[in-house]
């Protein structure tokens, strides 16, 4: 069962998910083995698709990174430059698509949201990319 949550009115859980997300980068302490066990207990949660901005952007990547390791029955390691090549390859469109609550990030912001205006996709995915997950946290 999935809970469906507007994340952006808790931010106890936008905690959580940070946290989550830290787990299943590499570090010292971590372990490529629960990276499989991690993701599945965020996604039983809250579905990818129900996750908003920088949240819906890195559990997306990591579930992209777990098929792609299953398929070549590899061990997932997220690294930044897989994460980057990821999210440039596909940044804009999603964005522009805004199924995501990139809007509601940027009135967060007091910016404009009109994606139909490439400066205001440009500076929505600045703002994705300085997000509390890759760009205040730094990826390995």
């Amino acid at each position: 069962m999935c809970l469906d949550y507007d994340l952006s009115s808790h931010p106890e859980l936008c905690a959580d998910l940070t946290k989550f997300a830290s787990a299943l980068l590499p570090h010292e302490r971590g372990d490529s083995g629960s990276f499989h066990i991690l993701l599945d207990i965020v996604t039983r949660m809250i579905r990818t698709q129900e996750m908003e901005a920088e949240y819906f952007l890195f559990f997306s990547v990591a579930e992209k990174l777990e098929q792609v390791s299953f398929l070549t029955k590899s061990k997932p390691v997220f690294l930044r430059d897989v994460f980057d090549t990821i999210l440039n390859a596909n940044l804009y469109e999603v964005i522009q698509k805004d199924g995501q609550g990139f809007a509601v990030m940027m009135a967060e912001e007091g910016k404009t949201s009109d994606f139909l205006i490439e400066q205001n996709v440009q500076e929505a995915a600045s703002l994705v990319k300085e997000s509390r997950i890759w760009g205040r946290q730094q990826l390995p």
